[in-house]
């Protein structure tokens, strides 16, 4: 996990202002992690302007797992078995893999995708 954050942040470096959606950092939010290596990751997206925001990330193999039932018994289940639901309140990005190129894409197509719908200012 302590490698990721360096790798965040020289991705967001990387990428051209105008790319970035007013993102001034993308920071790891500790002890959120699922799994070694991770499997899902909180981070917190920190605006220019305007308040900060909470994002899940979680993986692939994460959400295979949970419908699959190969989870370990930590993660957060449905009641049901099979478990056939999965419950987001909240906007979740899903990654092919927890690693600091595909956290850095996933927020920037969640924030590409909410402000083509306006909900972003």
């Amino acid at each position: 996990m302590s490698d990721l954050q360096p790798g965040i942040d020289d991705c967001l470096l990387r990428l051209p202002e105008e790319d970035r959606f007013g993102v001034g950092s993308i920071t790891l939010v500790p002890g959120t992690h699922i799994g070694e290596p991770p499997l899902a990751v909180d981070v917190e997206v920190r605006f220019l302007e305007g308040p900060s925001r909470h994002v899940p990330i979680r993986s692939k193999t994460w959400v295979n797992g949970y419908f699959d039932g190969t989870d370990r018994p930590d993660w957060c289940r449905s009641l049901l078995y099979p478990p056939d639901i999965l419950a987001i309140t909240e906007p979740t990005i899903v990654v092919e893999q927890i690693a600091a190129h595909s956290l850095v894409r996933g927020v920037m197509c969640l924030l590409r995708h909410e402000q083509g719908r306006g909900a972003v200012s």
